[in-house]
């Protein structure tokens, strides 16, 4: 069922929902798509394929669930939404599906993620466990670039692959939790678990960063794992895309990696904290987490959420991440995980 009020737009409570073309200054709320979605263009999302707002008109997203299947042949494929604009403001975002973005033909193929493919605006409290898998580059975890705006209190744990076809200089191939991060907005509160591979330029947290990039309280537990014979950038938490950022123009901020798990490293690796198994789990990330006594941290806002599906799977994903020791994996342990979300 969907209600529409024509002077903003609001959808309500959708089951099944195909992908939305294109939605503008729209309240988008407490939809669901169980279905395959398919594009041959660019703007494939499982719930929408972009939304944007303004200053005036801002859209919100909020309650948004995909669980099926998301591929397509160009730009900004997410799992959620392909395209998150500016003018907006999305809350409790959440996606299952595997996400896949494959080359058909000349045009490139880029901006891959299990959320969106592109964050424009403000994203909080959403998460994804998708694999994401980009012919091309810039494929994320959870989006595969954070252009402006604010992305604060998500987590992805899906795999990320990337070709790195078409490859851009200075533009990420893959990332843990983005492809690549710039622009005036900042990620905090946020953390990937998901392990990461591709040819090149690819990294635990990010695969790039631009200038003017900030991250405040970040983990990532991602393993990194470069094909190539010889890769140039390879880091537990991210790069500098080549002559785009420095130290003097980017800003980290208690941000960590898992000791030990790679064997790769780059300069923005050294403005982080290498941390054992018993140190991350009481690492010091702020009080927008939780630190629990045999699991890693998970985020306080999903604590907070009575009834979400988001709480459950942090909470599975964080102790599953405990049980490798029998050769289980974390995917292997959650892959046939099923919870319905806005339960009351």
């Amino acid at each position: 069922i969907c209600i529409i009020y024509l002077s903003s737009f609001y959808f309500s409570v959708c089951h099944n929902a195909a992908s939305y073309t294109y939605l503008s200054s729209i309240r988008l709320d407490s939809c669901i798509n169980r279905g395959t979605i398919t594009s041959a263009g660019n703007g494939a999302g499982g719930v929408a394929g972009k939304i944007e707002g303004s200053a005036t008109a801002r859209t919100t997203a909020s309650r948004l669930r995909n669980y099926g299947a998301v591929s397509g042949a160009g730009q900004y494929v997410g799992g959620v939404i392909g395209q998150i604009s500016s003018g907006t403001t999305s809350v409790d975002l959440g996606n299952t599906g595997k996400i896949t973005n494959t080359k058909t033909g000349t045009a490139k193929v880029y901006m891959t993620g299990g959320v969106a493919g592109i964050a424009g605006g403000d994203i909080s409290g959403s998460w994804s466990t998708g694999d994401v898998h980009c012919d091309g580059y810039g494929a994320g975890g959870f989006t595969g670039y954070v252009s402006a705006g604010n992305v604060s209190d998500c987590f992805a744990t899906g795999n990320v692959s990337a070709g790195d076809l078409d490859h851009t200089e200075g533009f990420g191939a893959a990332g843990g939790f983005a492809g690549y991060i710039g622009g005036s907005g900042e990620v905090k509160d946020v953390y990937c678990t998901g392990t990461v591979t591709a040819p090149d330029y690819l990294g635990g947290l990010a695969g790039t960063i631009f200038n003017g990039t900030k991250i405040s309280n970040a983990y990532t537990l991602s393993k990194v794992n470069a094909t190539a014979s010889a890769p140039k950038q390879a880091a537990n938490i991210t790069n500098y895309a080549s002559d785009k950022a420095t130290p003097a123009t980017t800003t980290l901020t208690g941000v960590h990696y898992l000791k030990g798990l790679n064997t790769v490293s780059s300069p923005v690796d050294s403005r982080g904290s290498a941390l054992t198994e018993s140190e991350m789990m009481k690492a010091p990330l702020g009080d927008a987490f939780v630190s629990h006594r045999a699991a890693w941290p998970t985020l306080a806002t999903f604590e907070n959420m009575d009834g979400s599906d988001g709480r459950a799977i942090a909470h599975l994903y964080a102790a599953a991440y405990l049980l490798n020791a029998a050769g289980d994996t974390p995917q292997a342990l959650t892959g046939t995980l099923t919870i319905e979300p806005f339960d009351d």
